[in-house]
């Protein structure tokens, strides 16, 4: 999600996939530019650690402001081509558009750091696994922020 700021140009059309707190901003701050956006949620609502109340409201007002949520849909596959991104569903719906934004939680950068060498494993998107005190399976190593997921 940190390089879509960085485009050259403005898209007319974006999808983006996961509608959590990143997702729903940058689905905020891109209707907010004019750009038809499309919020591929997997879950029934926006943000459900919220309050229903103010996930409806969220819902609310990115829907006013022309954002399009599908919610319950899952990813199956995004192709390019020179005039974009094909986003496959698996409910079998086809999304086109300019861009195509993977906002789907983060990913910890633990690939390089040697935690074999000291007796932990990362899970597949790089994540530690923590105690209510942010302590690994080792009890002398701590991790916060993205390497543990939520809540980072």
């Amino acid at each position: 999600s940190d390089t879509i700021l960085s485009l050259s140009h403005t898209p007319r059309t974006l999808v983006i996939f996961g509608a959590g707190v990143i997702g729903c901003e940058y689905a905020s701050i891109f209707s907010g530019l004019g750009v038809k956006v499309d919020l591929i949620n997997n879950r029934d609502s926006l943000l459900s650690f919220l309050d229903d109340e103010i996930s409806d409201a969220l819902s609310y007002h990115l829907r006013k402001h022309g954002v399009l949520i599908r919610h319950n849909e899952e990813y199956e596959s995004v192709e390019g081509d020179e005039a974009g991104v094909v986003v496959r569903l698996k409910s079998g719906k086809k999304i086109r558009a300019d861009a195509f934004l993977w906002a789907n939680g983060r990913t910890g950068n633990t690939d390089s750091l040697g935690l074999e060498n000291i007796g932990l494993e990362a899970n597949g998107r790089g994540q530690l696994s923590v105690d209510e005190h942010y302590r690994t399976s080792i009890p002398h190593i701590y991790a916060a922020g993205d390497v543990i997921g939520w809540p980072s």
